[in-house]
């Protein structure tokens, strides 16, 4: 999934940029969780979904959320209703490593 921020964010506005990624990399987590059921996110089975925790690690001594970026996600494991996801989101085009981003939800699916 490509990423960036989807209005200009000036350079003295750090903490802008920050937000945006804390923002962007909610936004598709867990529907990363139900690919591997055959599922997406507008699937009827689905009968709720919530966010139990969310971590975000930076490493990058700055970040310009005004470019774009790659971010990739993977389910780790689902079970029993619960789905661990970790993501990457990598600058572009020098492809390195700004943030790393785990979260872990709780997706009710209903009976077959």
């Amino acid at each position: 999934l490509w990423i960036r921020a989807g209005f200009p964010i000036g350079k003295n506005e750090v903490h802008l940029h920050y937000l945006v990624l804390a923002y962007a990399s909610d936004q598709y987590f867990l529907a990363t969780a139900v690919n591997p059921l055959g599922m997406n996110f507008f699937s009827p089975k689905i009968k709720h979904y919530t966010t139990l925790d969310h971590t975000i690690w930076i490493h990058a001594d700055t970040l310009d959320m005004n470019q774009w970026h790659f971010y990739r996600m993977e389910t780790i494991k689902y079970q029993d209703e619960r789905a661990l996801v970790i993501g990457k989101l990598y600058s572009h085009p020098n492809a390195n490593l700004v943030a790393t981003v785990v979260q872990e939800g709780a997706i009710r699916i209903a009976s077959l």
